[in-house]
């Protein structure tokens, strides 16, 4: 499942911004950010490859 899909899963839709072919950065919407982005990570990290950094922020970047 490619990473706006599993996103879109984990909670309400993201917005998301590609940072050229380096970094992916998505946003999630209130009420339910906070509990949408942790059920992501959580599946990401599950899946990631380990030179992946995931670095989670409450602040877009």
């Amino acid at each position: 499942m490619r990473g706006p899909a599993c996103a879109g899963r984990a909670g309400r839709p993201p917005a998301f911004r590609q940072g050229g072919g380096d970094y992916i950065t998505y946003v999630f919407a209130p009420p339910d950010a906070a509990t949408a982005a942790a059920a992501f990570e959580a599946k990401v990290r599950a899946i990631a490859p380990s030179w992946w950094h995931i670095v989670p922020s409450l602040h877009a970047r």
